[in-house]
């Protein structure tokens, strides 16, 4: 296998095992018949602080699923393909930074889904593209803030 389409491959891998994951977690609750919204994120309540773990894998229904899934597959995957050393660690970092936060200061109501992940890629990769004057990094972290907000 040519070693770009290797790497392509690569990439893609652990956004979409997240992906997956995500829908492996819809499926459940669908067959069980279950509302798991009560793991998401509840602010300034202890009891919420579990949702920042389980928030990402949460969604209220099948459109909310693949508003996250798609660009999160799309920006994760950019960001394994030009930040691969790096690319764990930043995804960990928006994950708890931004479930605190939104903790901190979200309104006083159960929060789910992946979008505190999806915005925090794009924003890393429209932000390194704006310094490493990378054009295709800040065109695509555009597209995918105007594909999430419509």
């Amino acid at each position: 296998m040519h070693p770009e389409v290797r790497k392509i491959f690569k990439s893609i891998t652990v956004p979409l095992l997240l992906s997956l994951l995500m829908i492996g977690v819809k499926i459940f609750e669908v067959l069980s018949h279950t509302d798991l919204g009560e793991y998401g994120v509840l602010p300034r309540q202890i009891s919420g602080l579990k949702g920042i773990l389980f928030i990402p894998f949460l969604h209220a229904d099948w459109e909310h699923l693949f508003s996250n899934v798609v660009p999160l597959l799309v920006t994760g995957s950019m960001l394994f393909y030009f930040y691969k050393e790096m690319a764990v660690k930043v995804i960990l970092l928006i994950y708890i930074l931004s479930g605190f936060w939104l903790w901190l200061g979200g309104r006083e109501n159960y929060h789910i889904g992946a979008s505190n992940i999806v915005y925090g890629i794009t924003a890393f990769l429209f932000l390194s593209g704006f310094i490493r004057k990378h054009t295709g990094l800040i065109a695509v972290s555009l597209l995918m803030v105007f594909y999430t907000a419509v």
